[in-house]
């Protein structure tokens, strides 16, 4: 592979946020955001991460919550 290929190769699409709902534990009021991934700490605690197109991870929210499903777009 030379130089000339990397420079003309086409960069990946870049990936597609999901979108979840969730509720906290005061007032139970659903909540919905969008990221990357979701990981699952322990006591209930959550994070939602994006990751750039450099394989960074940043997190967007880290909170308590409960109910979390992926809300899919019809």
């Amino acid at each position: 592979m030379s130089i000339y290929d990397k420079i003309t190769a086409e960069p990946a699409p870049p990936r597609k946020l999901r979108r979840f709902a969730y509720q906290v534990y005061d007032g139970g009021i659903e909540h919905h955001i969008a990221s990357h991934e979701i990981y699952f700490y322990e006591a209930g605690r959550v994070g939602f991460w994006n990751i750039d197109d450099d394989g960074e991870r940043t997190l967007v929210l880290a909170t308590k919550a409960f109910q979390i499903r992926q809300v899919i777009d019809t």
